[in-house]
């Protein structure tokens, strides 16, 4: 949540440039933000609804394999969206969400790739390694990515990860942004 919120802040005071912001947790209605720059305070109902929908990545319900569309080059917002994820990601994935520490959890991540060969070659090296941990099993999805994108595209590993977050952004960010 702590992400979100940030994500959120910087979009709101960037892209919009609102400046007197406060956030409110409300234990079972979640986090909201209150604006109370004036420009804000005096938009319609259409004006919200457009910030909404501009914030709004997020389609459908749980069962709708494709939830989030981002073809091409990624907006700014979004691009700024990914930095602040990714300087979070390593920690809060793989320590207390452990993303990739149940049978389920690494099937639903390892469906975001598109290639058949890597889900399976991982999926094979993560049974066979038994308990091992989130981090030890992303690291070994980016090695698998790195070599995926060197053999088929000739590109450097150290665009690699970009690409890997351009591959799974679509359903990934489901989880990680608002």
């Amino acid at each position: 949540m702590k992400i979100a919120v940030r994500i959120l802040d910087e979009t709101l005071r960037k892209d919009f440039g609102f400046s007197k912001l406060l956030w409110v947790y409300s234990g079972r209605r979640g986090v909201h933000c209150w604006i109370a720059d004036e420009n804000a305070r005096k938009l319609t109902n259409q004006g919200r609804g457009a910030i909404a929908d501009y914030l709004s990545l997020v389609v459908g319900g749980d069962q709708q394999s494709k939830k989030v569309n981002l073809s091409g080059a990624p907006h700014p917002s979004i691009k700024r969206s990914i930095d602040s994820i990714s300087r979070y990601f390593e920690e809060l994935m793989m320590g207390s969400q452990d993303f990739l520490g149940t049978f389920e959890k690494r099937q639903k991540v390892l469906s975001m790739l598109p290639s058949k060969t890597i889900q399976e070659e991982l999926l094979k090296k993560w049974d066979d390694a038994g308990d091992s941990s989130s981090k030890t099993r992303w690291n070994q999805l980016k090695q698998a990515w790195f070599k995926f994108v060197k053999d088929k595209k000739g590109k450097h590993e150290n665009n690699a990860i970009y690409e890997i977050v351009i591959q799974v952004r679509n359903n990934l960010a489901v989880y990680l942004i608002p």
